[in-house]
């Protein structure tokens, strides 16, 4: 008897129960069960009627809800996070978003066990898994996202001037002599002088990529071979003297950029010419400079590589000799560039066809998307921020119609494909991951499943707070594509320190109404990043920790309670705390924590508890 009522006051309380604990709980039944056999007939009959119930829904479990899966894509997450696993949906396997599965991977060391796993129908990560094949390729943009022979965009195009200093391009300069004679019958130095006096007017970047060695040619990659040895050799462009730096007509001026540690022919290899293109969110170089044959085109080669819409200057550059001069600006450019004189350039960057070449090269003006972008929410405070999407975006009629035919659709079967995402937390999930770097050839899975949603809670509730640290976004993620468009409001709180994982998951967001991302990562994100992370829905990104977190979900419920009562010309005036809201409004709200902190779960259970709304929590302990 004691067994009954203990086994009733662990029920009353399972929903405080942590997820793995709940799913294996029933196992504990088995000794009750069993007890209760030594009991009266009645009792005995009893028991072995649920008993035989419950075996009968457990080998039903194994034998019809247990599949195997032969092909699984698997991709490793950003800053090994972790990996995505994504399968085509088997024959009766009928999942819905935010439900979970229980997975094997028999190929796995430990491959005997069963691990369980938020589900996600959507495949809208294809994105972030663009962003890592990118990486992973060496490539800036890749495959259909290469920006080779498209427009023009001055506000997205650099022009790159390569080593353009004293030792080429002034008198008494070492190297002078050699290219001269090219330098007088172009007028290269005029030339790109004035392509980047246009540049900087109409707000192109200007980029110098000097070329720099140390006194001892320590940094210099391959100093008894070739061109670069004739440089140890006549020790040419030392650090800190008067050949090495920049020719007085080409000199640097304000908002250009100086390439750092560029001590190869390429401009690419070991400076930050690559990031500072991606910060700059440029699409298209324009490259000139020297030599011809050799620094400049290694660099077109390699921009071209990159997916870069690259344009050559023939006015622009300058090597040793006119026949040179004319076998690379008539052939090597071609095969990977656009080949332009600097006026040409110039007329692509003010947005005219150049001359010409009206059938070979677009242009293209800026255009800036009505999103909430163009606002600069990076420069908005998180009050502004919900105001505006509250105010200038409020849930119309055309939103509640949506309800209505999302209503009517069958969810379950809208997606022919399934995904999990698994954290690289314990050994066995770690293993997983190890052995995608290590690119080790997988076989065949099982999955079992699927089960009601670890937040099944969220059913009960009108509005829902999905508050995630790191990868714990991914149950959040399963939420949101549970209740899809406006059947749930949808208010996700993010705190991470990874970049890649930001971009990563960052077109999954658009599922939220609101999306407030609290990223603390050293590496700061630059404005182009942020313009282009916040293009995907409703996102706020504060590049810092919230300063408080019973504020930050103070502020959300009062705000949408607030607004929701001024579109519905409620008589109700403004509520300044969430205790000041009617506690059946309260009740209508449920806040889900998925995430490795103790720390804050407790203060998200203890503000639901002061505030009288739902709470539900999945915390990672490994």
């Amino acid at each position: 008897m004691l067994l009954v009522v203990f086994s009733m006051s662990l029920a009353k309380r399972i929903k405080m129960m942590k997820f793995e604990h709940r799913l294996n709980a029933h196992w504990l039944f088995i000794g009750l069960a069993a007890a209760l056999c030594f009991h009266t007939k009645r009792s005995r009959q009893i028991t072995l009627s649920f008993t035989f119930l419950w075996l009968f829904d457990y080998l039903y479990g194994m034998v019809f809800r247990t599949h195997r899966l032969d092909i699984v894509e698997f991709s490793a997450l950003p800053d090994g996070s972790g990996a995505q696993m994504l399968w085509r949906n088997p024959e009766g396997f009928n999942p819905q978003s935010g439900e979970f599965v229980r997975i094997q991977i028999p190929w796995l060391e430990g491959g005997k066990q069963w691990h369980p796993f938020s589900l996600y129908l959507n495949e809208a990560t294809e994105e972030g898994l663009r962003e890592i094949a990118r990486k992973e390729a060496g490539r800036i943009f890749l495959g259909n996202d290469a920006r080779g022979g498209r427009g023009v965009n001055s506000s997205k195009t650099a022009i790159i001037l390569v080593e353009c200093q004293n030792e080429f391009c002034s008198p008494g300069g070492k190297l002078h002599d050699d290219v001269k004679g090219v330098m007088n019958s172009n007028g290269m130095l005029n030339n790109l002088s004035d392509l980047t006096d246009v540049a900087r007017m109409i707000g192109a970047q200007v980029l110098h990529a000097p070329i720099i060695f140390n006194a001892d040619m320590s940094n210099n990659p391959n100093n008894v071979l070739g061109i670069l040895k004739d440089c140890r050799d006549n020790e040419v462009f030392i650090r800190d003297s008067w050949g090495a730096d920049f020719v007085t007509a080409l000199a640097p001026k304000a908002g250009d950029c100086i390439v750092k540690e560029k001590c190869g022919l390429d401009c690419f290899p070991g400076s930050n010419l690559e990031q500072l293109l991606t910060e700059k969110g440029i699409e298209t170089v324009i490259i000139g400079g020297f030599l011809t044959n050799c620094c400049v085109e290694s660099t077109i080669r390699t921009a071209y590589e990159k997916g870069l819409n690259v344009i050559s200057l023939i006015d622009g550059t300058a090597c040793r000799s006119e026949a040179e001069q004319m076998m690379s600006t008539t052939t090597t450019f071609r095969m990977f560039s656009t080949p332009m004189t600097c006026e040409q350039a110039a007329s692509a960057l003010r947005g005219e066809t150049p001359k010409g070449m009206e059938a070979s090269v677009g242009v293209q003006r800026e255009i800036v998307p009505a999103t909430i972008d163009s606002h600069a929410n990076e420069e908005m405070t998180l009050l502004e921020f919900m105001e505006y999407v509250l105010t200038v975006k409020p849930l119309q009629a055309s939103e509640m119609s949506l309800t209505m035919k999302e209503a009517r659709q069958d969810l379950r079967n809208r997606y022919s494909t399934t995904q999990v995402f698994i954290a690289a937390a314990g050994d066995w999930t770690r293993g997983l991951y190890d052995d995608l770097e290590n690119g080790k050839q997988q076989r065949a899975c099982w999955v079992r499943g699927p089960y009601t949603s670890p937040y099944f809670v969220a059913n009960e509730f009108n509005h829902l707070i999905l508050f995630a640290s790191g990868i714990g976004v991914t149950p959040a993620l399963g939420v949101m594509g549970q209740y899809p468009g406006a059947s749930r409001t949808k208010i996700l709180v993010w705190l991470l320190k990874s970049r890649d994982m930001l971009k990563f998951f960052a077109p999954l967001l658009k599922d939220a109404h609101m999306a407030l991302v609290f990223y603390t990562g050293k590496e700061k994100l630059t404005q182009v990043e942020l313009q282009n992370l916040k293009a995907h829905g409703n996102i706020y990104i504060q590049q810092s920790r919230p300063k408080s977190i019973e504020e930050t979900l103070s502020r959300i419920i009062t705000q949408v309670v607030n607004a929701s009562n001024s579109a519905s010309n409620s008589c109700k005036h403004p509520a300044r705390t969430v205790k000041e809201i009617n506690a059946l409004d309260r009740k209508a709200w449920c806040i889900l924590y998925c995430g490795g902190s103790t720390m804050i779960k407790d203060k998200l259970k203890t503000f639901a508890k002061d505030t009288g709304t739902g709470f539900q929590s999945e915390v990672f302990d490994w």
